[in-house]
């Protein structure tokens, strides 16, 4: 997670730059590292996804990163 007002935190790009390529990849880095391929998402993307999926009852459980940034959108 990151907020909006870093984007241009050094960690924040180079952690797009990992999610990209592993993107290109096929998502091989996800076996190497599992957190290397997950790009970073925005703070009020969680947190809009956070309340999102209280509110809907046929959430349960452990939400992916991908499920997490539509819900937040």
């Amino acid at each position: 997670m990151y907020d909006s007002g870093a984007e241009n935190n050094p960690l924040v790009v180079v952690m797009q730059q990992v999610s990209q390529f592993n993107s290109l990849v096929g998502g091989l880095l996800s076996n190497i590292l599992p957190l290397g391929g997950m790009r970073p998402l925005d703070v009020d993307v969680v947190a809009r996804a956070t309340v999102a999926a209280t509110l809907d009852e046929g959430i349960r459980g452990i939400i992916d990163a991908d499920k997490i940034a539509v819900l937040g959108s």
